[in-house]
């Protein structure tokens, strides 16, 4: 549970008299001294965790390019963490070991949690509370350091506690849905054999529901290629044939509703032309993965079809990303909120080596994009370490280096992770909505499956591949 402070109902009246100051250097918490989040301009409901000490912070400018970005606000303090009763909302951090925070508030905080933790295991931040400055110590434990290596003891206890954690939260009939797929893929990436009792329960609630209904999901598209990804890799891992006929029905939906240009939408296509507002090349990416592993099972796919889909992919390799939907490609991104790295498992998938190594570069280069992305980073931070992760350890652990601090920050105190909306962003409000608001069990995968990658227990992390 958590002590959370109350949102105004004033935003849209006080953001003209206070926006125009949040990028500029006099913009001050201190000064203005908060007691509503009414007080505050309309991105007030994004807020960020911070690190494993149970609090969520609200941080202005978070570009790290303004004086503005100097402070973080306490919006809420979880019970029984390390942090609780010392903090409490409206309390403001001004900085971090001993110093005041001269650069970006939310990344000086997370690049002092990894030394804190291997060394005494206390982070010390300085709180400000009805005009006064004082050093506070929070207990976050004890972790071996990081270092280069991706499968480092420490990296290997982060996955273990996300695991656990999300185990602890699968509801007792099992996971399915996108989020729910999602988890239960999360749970076979670590490779420990105490989940299988879980995946299997997983793998068989979506079977059966597959199978026994014929029910069109609210995003179709979303929710057959993930539990199709899911049984695909369950079955190539168990052998387990009584979820076979539920995916055969599942690229008997996606082949049946691809659009005449080889990628899919939200809903399927009526008579090849997409619904809505055209294809959609972020769940595109998973439909193909889906009939590529299906057909490894032994499923009936059309040839064609995995062709034609290949094609609309492949034909961005050697040229720019991987665009929104049926557009020119991009050239201003590397990677494509987890597009490229998806098109990078796809390819492989598929057996084009060539296009595959094209998009692993690609991805390779974006770590320092991640954050950005529509409707929030999620598949970003989940895609972005599968795709670097087939070129191996050393491409990957260039690429996770430079957002260490960003996975310290979104780990919480109790092994779980929340993905990291971007603040002060349009897109920052819709990733609260989409992913944050979901909670950490579906959000823990999105960050923690980077360190499952190395491991190579899925074939989508190049498990088999040659």
């Amino acid at each position: 549970m958590m002590i959370r402070i109350s949102h105004g109902s004033r935003f849209a009246a006080l953001t003209a008299a206070f926006l125009p100051g949040l990028l500029c250097a006099e913009f001050s918490l201190l000064k203005l001294q908060p007691a509503s989040t009414s007080q505050l301009p309309d991105t007030a409901t994004v807020s960020w965790n911070l690190g494993p000490t149970g609090l969520r912070g609200w941080v202005v400018g978070a570009d790290g390019n303004s004086a503005a970005s100097r402070e973080i606000l306490i919006t809420s303090v979880d019970r029984g963490s390390p942090a609780a009763g010392k903090f409490e909302p409206f309390d403001i951090i001004t900085g971090v070991s001993g110093k005041r925070f001269s650069t970006d508030a939310r990344r000086a905080l997370g690049e002092a949690i990894s030394p804190a933790e291997s060394s005494n295991g206390v982070l010390t931040v300085t709180r400000w509370r009805k005009n006064k400055s004082e050093e506070i110590q929070i207990q976050i434990g004890k972790l071996p350091a990081a270092s280069d290596d991706p499968k480092s003891a420490r990296n290997e206890l982060l996955l273990a506690r996300a695991a656990e954690f999300v185990s602890k939260g699968m509801q007792k009939q099992g996971f399915s849905g996108v989020f729910g797929s999602i988890d239960a893929l999360f749970l076979m990436a670590t490779g420990n054999a105490a989940y299988e009792g879980q995946i299997r329960t997983s793998a068989r609630l979506i079977a059966e529901k597959n199978a026994a209904t014929r029910a069109i999901p609210q995003l179709p598209n979303w929710e057959w290629s993930y539990e199709g990804l899911f049984l695909a890799e369950y079955f190539l891992a168990t052998k387990d044939r009584k979820v076979l006929p539920a995916l055969q029905d599942i690229v008997g939906h996606l082949e049946g509703g691809q659009a005449a240009s080889g990628s899919w939408g939200h809903s399927p296509a009526v008579k090849g032309q997409t619904k809505g507002y055209g294809e959609v090349n972020s769940v595109g990416m998973a439909c193909l993965m889906t009939l590529a592993l299906a057909k490894d099972c032994g499923i009936k796919v059309t040839p064609e079809n995995l062709d034609r889909a290949r094609g609309f992919f492949r034909r961005y390799a050697g040229i720019g990303s991987i665009p929104y939907g049926d557009h020119e490609p991009w050239l201003q991104t590397y990677g494509s909120n987890g597009k490229n790295p998806g098109a990078a498992v796809a390819m492989m998938l598929t057996g084009d080596r060539e296009a595959s190594r094209f998009f692993t570069r690609m991805s390779a280069a974006a770590s320092h994009e991640c954050e950005i992305g529509h409707t929030g980073n999620f598949f970003s931070y989940l895609w972005g370490p599968a795709g670097v992760g087939l070129a191996g350890d050393a491409a990957l652990a260039e690429y996770l280096k430079p957002q260490g601090w960003y996975y310290d920050l979104a780990r919480r105190w109790d092994g779980g992770f929340m993905t990291q909306p971007w603040p002060h962003k349009a897109e920052g409000k819709n990733a609260m909505t989409s992913y944050v608001n979901r909670g950490p069990v579906a959000c823990t995968p999105s960050i923690a499956m980077a360190y499952a990658v190395p491991l190579k227990k899925l074939r989508i992390f190049g498990r088999d591949s040659k």
